[in-house]
């Protein structure tokens, strides 16, 4: 397959606007995605079903990362729209509160699209094993729905020799259901319930003796009842979740890497970041002569 095409949808609709966008860009889209196929043990066909889900997944991230930067933006310019509406009101003292509709909509849609990016991701595993995910979906795990654990399952059912080169990955998926699946609850909340069923807190300008005291923005309440700013938790659930794929798909590659060869991180390098290596063997004796004294 002629990998131009992935890098000109890339470079065409897709333009770095912060160091995430470089990340989601390089580290997943073009390493990810163009570097490493070589390496890959797979048909030119499901190496075009793996590059069109690369693409699915980094695209949609890219709008995560644009939803968080609009929040942010938005959230700025009602808060001081706000703190202007406190110092205009007539009361000396006052407790102005919203929910801003504007954010809530940035912040339904930041939720939608990690879950896009998730479900393509899920979908990069078919051409890998001849299997059928058509998503991030939720099963039963020790008695408790959880979003990813069908395809657990569905690793965990795979022939003996797969399911073994399978094993880092599953550790991953393993360790990760807890906070993915609340990362989805976020997003079916508003969008089969309509709200998220009390999880926000409304922006609250505080106004005493006619001077602004205090402003709180937008807040979220996490089920172990702790409250965060939403715009702290939307940036730190985007880059949490941009590592999780980058790791996703680099024990996914090992799964179907050629024998012999492992995937290294170069962190010292800027631009491609990972490499194929041969690990290098010890020669016997035997074979130092053969090299040495070729027929």
């Amino acid at each position: 397959m002629d990998k131009k095409p992935i890098l000109g949808t890339l470079t065409q609709i897709a333009e770095a606007k912060d160091e995430l966008d470089n990340f989601i860009l390089n580290r997943i889209g073009m390493n990810f995605g163009m570097n490493l196929s070589s390496g890959l043990h797979i048909n030119e066909k499901q190496k075009e079903d793996y590059f069109g889900k690369i693409l699915n997944c980094t695209l949609s991230l890219l709008k995560v990362n644009e939803c968080k930067r609009s929040y942010v933006e938005k959230e700025k310019k009602l808060i001081e729209e706000f703190r202007k509406k406190a110092i205009g009101d007539a009361n000396k003292s006052i407790i102005l509160g919203e929910k801003p509709i504007e954010l809530l909509t940035e912040a339904d849609s930041f939720f939608t699209q990690i879950k896009s990016a998730l479900d393509s991701l899920a979908q990069i595993l078919n051409p890998f094993f001849g299997i059928s995910i058509d998503g991030w979906h939720k099963a039963k795990y020790k008695g408790v729905e959880k979003s990813g654990v069908r395809i657990l399952n569905t690793l965990n059912n795979l022939n003996e020799e797969e399911r073994k080169k399978t094993v880092s990955l599953r550790v991953l998926i393993e360790e990760s259901l807890d906070w993915l699946t609340y990362l989805v609850q976020l997003r079916d909340n508003p969008l089969h319930k309509g709200s998220y069923a009390g999880n926000i807190i409304e922006m609250k300008i505080v106004k005493s003796e006619n001077q602004v005291s205090d402003v709180y923005p937008l807040c979220i309440r996490h089920p172990c009842n702790i409250i965060e700013p939403l715009s702290n938790f939307l940036n730190r659930t985007i880059h949490d979740v941009a590592s999780f794929v980058e790791a996703f798909l680099y024990h996914s590659l090992q799964c179907k890497s050629f024998g012999g060869l492992t995937l290294h991180l170069v962190k010292e390098k800027e631009g491609e970041v990972y490499r194929w290596a041969i690990p290098q063997i010890k020669k016997t004796g035997e074979e130092k002569e053969k090299n040495q004294n070729p027929k």
